[in-house]
């Protein structure tokens, strides 16, 4: 069974992540924060993750940056989600290796689920476009 860390500091989205993800046959892990998502890969390895840009203590920027800096992780397809859709962030999220970036509004589930499955399954091209996820 493929799986999905879903790192958001908000747990109401990472209920909402998690309760469709397992609804589509995906085991889910989740972490509130970048620091309890390093802990978390240390007893579990994703096949994808599903990562907020925007969280207190280390934001998902920095996550992905410490992630593809280390040897074994790097490998990891990560999607970011964010409720902005900021030029500057999404630029930024590419170059440091994202695979895809959603936006929280407006993306009906079903094209959410298709995209991660792309992603998990190795078939989803590099975007710099976001797009428009609803949650």
């Amino acid at each position: 069974m493929p799986s999905v860390l879903i790192v958001d500091d908000t747990e109401s989205t990472r209920r909402a992540f998690a309760c469709v993800l397992r609804a589509e046959g995906y085991e889910v892990v989740t972490a509130s924060s970048g620091t309890d998502a390093l802990r978390r890969l240390e007893t579990v390895r994703p096949d994808m993750i599903l990562l907020d840009v925007i969280m207190p203590e280390m934001d998902g920027m920095e996550f992905l940056e410490l992630l593809h800096s280390h040897p074994v992780w790097r490998a990891l397809p990560v999607i970011m989600i964010s409720a902005l859709s900021d030029p500057r962030r999404i630029r930024r999220a590419k170059e440091l290796g994202a695979k895809g970036f959603l936006i929280k509004a407006g993306l009906p589930i079903p094209e959410l689920i298709r995209l991660i499955n792309a992603d998990v399954h190795n078939c989803m091209p590099d975007s710099s476009e976001p797009v428009h996820a609803g949650i």
